[in-house]
């Protein structure tokens, strides 16, 4: 039963009445009711949102803005035979695309991402479990926007309308991107120290057109760790005497440990297929987060 997604001709009622509710859906932030930002429009107008004179709901906290970008919403519907007259049943799955934009765009990269108990809540107060994922294409780093993907799966086909969600934005004070090189002259492992990290080069291995490599970071207290770039595995890549950059095509591990209060992860990665091996191999997962963590409630 597929839905026609044109303007004016939504099929799908849960979608559409999310849609015609666009200034009242998500408007209860925690304590206090947001106000609207649009209001429904007549079932005739109902469509995607005009462009630039249409806004989500949004909240502010410390500086820091959370808005809904868009919700998605996917139905399949089947019918049953059990030997009397079909039935129609069928699944929803929710989707809430966020955007949080920091006081300053550097600051994107202080974000640690959403507490994983993340609930919104139907108009009849029914909570509705979230799961956040980060979105292929997010680059915080790049655009100064830390964006995530909030998916609800298995919902019942009655769920048309969200009215609050509930969660919390994990944030560090502090966050800096550290950047190691090591060259590959045999010698192994190396390691530097600085930032509050321990970075070692364990171990390489070369065969033919093949390298493999091993990375252990180390550091005490309360940290984290994040990529810079999609791109490169675990934040590893090679470097060749002309500068270019090689990224590992092979495959990847990687695993974490704490003993006490140093936590050390250890990463794997392999180059396929090179024609030259590189001049060295450079360390770039971070930024590195340090601090004590602050716990926002936007919602």
């Amino acid at each position: 039963m597929p839905n026609a997604l044109r303007p004016g001709a939504y099929r799908c009622p849960a979608l559409a009445a999310i849609i015609a509710s666009c200034g009242t859906l998500l408007t209860a932030w925690s304590a206090g009711e947001l106000a609207a930002s649009q209001a429904p429009r007549p079932a005739a107008q109902q469509g995607v949102p005009k462009g630039p004179g249409s806004t989500g709901p949004e909240a502010k906290v410390n500086g820091y803005r959370v808005a809904v970008e868009r919700v998605q919403e996917n139905e399949n519907f089947w019918l049953e035979f059990d030997g009397g007259p079909a039935k129609v049943a069928g699944r929803n799955t929710l989707s809430l695309f966020l955007a949080v934009r920091p006081p300053r765009r550097e600051m994107a990269a202080n974000i640690e991402g959403l507490d994983s108990r993340f609930v919104a809540f139907t108009e009849t107060n029914r909570p509705v479990t979230f799961q956040p994922y980060m979105p292929d294409d997010a680059d915080p780093l790049v655009t100064g926007v830390w964006r995530t993907c909030l998916v609800a799966s298995d919902l019942d086909t009655t769920v048309a309308s969200l009215k609050r969600i509930q969660g919390e934005l994990l944030v560090y004070p502090k966050a800096k991107i550290v950047t190691t090189d090591f060259p590959l002259n045999g010698k192994y492992p190396q390691s530097t120290v600085g930032d509050g990290l321990k970075v070692t080069l364990k171990q390489v291995t070369l065969r033919p057109s093949v390298l493999t490599a091993i990375m252990a970071v180390e550091w005490t207290g309360p940290a984290s760790l994040a990529r810079v770039s999609s791109d490169a595995m675990y934040g590893i890549t090679g470097i060749s005497r002309a500068d270019t950059t090689q990224l590992p095509n092979g495959g990847g591990s990687s695993s974490s440990s704490t003993r006490g209060a140093v936590t050390t992860r250890e990463y794997k990665v392999t180059f396929l297929d090179m024609r030259e091996v590189p001049a060295k191999l450079r360390f770039k997962r971070l930024p590195l987060r340090c601090g004590a963590e602050a716990r926002l409630q936007p919602w």
